[in-house]
């Protein structure tokens, strides 16, 4: 028989087997940021001094200059994300980390607040392409350094949103500046070389990439820009590059699968029906997200893939779903939607922290963490 003292040895070991055996890991993602830099300029006569000021400041110092804005109360309801509202969603998001410390972070895309260009102009009255392309490169590398400071140890991966360009909403130039320019700034937080140099020679292609979670070789992560398939976009070019983004993900998957490696997969517009444009357009027909052939080819693809792809993660909506669309158009995988960090549709803030499952890359369970008002997040 056993003595007590070895019973409590075996029950230890048992437990110890059991972490390694059912080990979890989490993913915190943060969507919909549409910051705006902006907030404020209503209240001054044109142009707006803290635009001017931002415009003479590295984006090291944004901060600074944006904590002295007079009206230091968080964006609430059909408004933008302000400099409050964005410290305060990441502070919320840090203490999440602490207590769920996440292997990754997902940014999910639409980072820059919608009709960027036309507040630029509005406010700094500058109409020149390089003040505007200055200005949003800035934006990005303060919205990173602050996601970075957030995160300081964790790997974040950047997801490209309709609202993310130097031109225009829905917009994708292949090889463009922006891409370049968005590839350097990001690259450094995803730490792993191998990452980062995946990153560097895909991103700029046309805003997608691949990498294996480091650490982790059975683990890999596809972020695609379905930008490429909005239904907004009518463009011979673009075409071509979504075209070939299938080709690519199609590729990927392949090497996935004689890796034998599961694939989470990351992007910010969603296949399915758009309510929201439907209903602008008076319901006298169904408007998509993706087009028609982009839909079909991409569910095509993931069926040749059923044990492959585990858990797709959109964005773009603004609101809390799960599984926005049925099982054969996604082939069994998980669709996980996070709530945007804009309140802009009247949405309250929010963000997510997803359990998955180490060994399956499996998603095995959520947290939902939303704005509660007078500074406070809740789960």
């Amino acid at each position: 028989m056993l003595t007590q003292w070895m019973q409590r040895i075996v029950i230890l070991l048992l437990y110890f087997v059991s972490c390694a055996v059912f080990a979890h890991e989490n993913i915190i993602s943060l969507a919909d940021i549409h910051f705006s830099p902006f907030m404020g300029c209503e209240n001054f006569a044109k142009p707006c001094p803290l635009v001017m000021k931002l415009q003479q400041t590295s984006a090291a110092e944004w901060g600074k200059v944006l904590a002295t804005n007079n009206n230091k109360d968080i964006s609430t309801a059909y408004h933008e994300t302000n400099y409050f509202l964005l410290e305060s969603a990441l502070q919320a998001a840090h203490a999440a980390a602490e207590k769920h410390p996440p292997q990754f972070v997902f940014i999910l895309g639409d980072s820059l607040a919608h009709h960027y260009r036309k507040l630029y102009r509005k406010f700094a009255k500058d109409r020149s392409s390089a003040g505007y392309q200055l200005f949003v490169k800035n934006t990005f590398q303060f919205l990173a350094s602050e996601i970075q400071k957030t995160f300081p140890e964790t790997t974040i991966y950047f997801i490209n949103g309709n609202n993310d360009s130097y031109t225009n909403n829905y917009s994708v130039v292949p090889e463009g500046s922006f891409l370049h320019d968005i590839a350097a700034i990001w690259a450094p937080m995803l730490h792993d070389e191998a990452s980062q140099a995946e990153f560097l020679k895909d991103f700029p292609t046309a805003g997608y990439y691949a990498v294996t979670v480091p650490g982790h070789e059975n683990q890999k992560i596809i972020v695609l820009n379905s930008v490429l398939f909005s239904s907004h976009i009518k463009n011979k070019l673009l075409d071509k590059a979504a075209d070939q983004q299938l080709i690519w993900l199609t590729a990927e998957l392949k090497k996935a699968a004689q890796a034998k490696q599961h694939v989470m997969i990351a992007l910010h517009i969603p296949m399915g029906i758009d309510l929201y444009e439907s209903f602008l357009r008076g319901l006298t027909g169904v408007h998509y997200f993706w087009r028609g052939e982009y839909s079909v080819e991409f569910t095509r693809i993931l069926k040749q893939f059923p044990d492959v792809v585990t858990a797709i993660f959109p964005a773009h909506i603004h609101v809390e779903a799960y599984r926005f669309g049925t099982p054969r158009e996604i082939a069994g995988a998980g669709v996980y939607f996070t709530p945007s960090i804009s309140p802009i549709y009247g949405n309250r803030p929010g963000f997510k922290v997803f359990e998955y499952d180490d060994k399956d890359f499996q998603v095995s369970g959520v947290k939902t963490f939303y704005y509660a008002g007078q500074g406070r997040w809740e789960e």
